[in-house]
């Protein structure tokens, strides 16, 4: 799964204009599915953020493993990130996007405070 977590520190240091062709990379990989944790939640948010909305299922699935996997509360965030987008009439990329933020955020903290 090493190139699979190498692939993801590509995407999150990716250009726009290179990033959509990084996640096509990722997506045609056999191993995406079986990510957990971390990886899972990173996967993710590139696939998110510059997959396009028919891969949300993806982005979906990923961020639900994270979630039962003890990353504590990214599940809840993704989904209140984009819940909150939606409700201030932001476009879904953006919506995806908030989503993601609120979700990374609590990776970066030992349990689940965001404070």
């Amino acid at each position: 799964m090493s190139s699979i977590s190498d692939l993801l520190t590509k995407l999150e240091n990716a250009t726009p204009d290179n990033a959509p062709f990084l996640v096509r990379e990722l997506l045609q990989d056999q191993n995406l599915l079986q990510l957990r944790q971390l990886d899972a939640l990173r996967a993710a948010r590139a696939i998110a953020t510059f997959a396009g909305p028919q891969q949300l299922a993806i982005a979906g699935e990923l961020a639900g493993r994270a979630h039962q996997d003890s990353v504590a509360g990214a599940g809840a965030l993704f989904a209140s990130g984009c819940l909150h987008g939606q409700i201030n009439n932001l476009s879904l990329k953006e919506s995806l996007q908030k989503g993601t933020e609120m979700s990374s955020k609590i990776i970066q903290k030992i349990g689940a405070r965001l404070s």
